[in-house]
């Protein structure tokens, strides 16, 4: 790297940095807003804890996975340790139900990472590994009722986003597209509807 490309990177992270904060104080509002929402629709509070650190979550790695097409594991880690520390939570708090609350977010780990490492196998690796690590951890925070649904309507986001853009000629059959944008789209148009 030159002297001018060592400078630009600097200005690109000042700049990151200033649009960081910037974002972080617009998302208090609308999080703020789904989690009225969420407790007007009769939501538990862990589950409405559960669904404001994914509302938190999902958009970053959308947007690094966006710019840089990685899914980072430091943050995949945190959300599986916040999730089981919720999880523990859950089931200290609601003793008759715990059993099912234990098995609804196993059964969302392991249907979701499940069906995402076929799909990773199947694609030979058109898939990423972080994806499959994703929709896993996501699943643990969904449930397994809900993981369905999530990715169902990642992979329809995903697919009707790829058709306009071949239609319209902006990329081509064999390009590439970052999953976890339509993932974290899908997840929060999930958790909206009340599921």
């Amino acid at each position: 790297m030159d002297g001018r490309e060592k400078e630009r990177d600097k200005e690109w992270n000042k700049e990151w940095d200033k649009k960081r904060i910037i974002l972080l104080l617009l998302s208090v509002i609308p999080a703020a807003a789904c989690m009225v929402w969420w407790y007007r629709m009769g939501f538990s509070g862990m589950k409405i804890i559960r669904y404001a650190v994914l509302l938190y979550c999902l958009p970053w790695l959308a947007q690094v996975d966006r710019k840089e097409r990685i899914v980072p594991g430091v943050i995949l880690k945190w959300m599986l340790f916040i999730r089981l520390a919720i999880l523990v939570a859950e089931i200290l708090c609601y003793r008759e139900v715990r059993v099912e609350i234990f098995l609804s977010a196993l059964g969302g780990f392991c249907m979701g990472g499940g069906i995402m490492l076929l799909a990773y196998v199947i694609s030979h690796k058109g898939v990423g590994a972080g994806d499959v690590k994703l929709i896993a951890v996501t699943g643990l925070y969904v449930g397994s009722s809900n993981i369905y649904a999530v990715l169902l309507l990642s992979f329809l986001l995903a697919a009707v986003y790829g058709v306009a853009g071949i239609l319209l000629r902006k990329m081509k059959l064999k390009d590439e597209i970052a999953f976890v944008p339509f993932a974290a789209a899908a997840c929060l148009i999930v958790m909206l509807i009340g599921m």
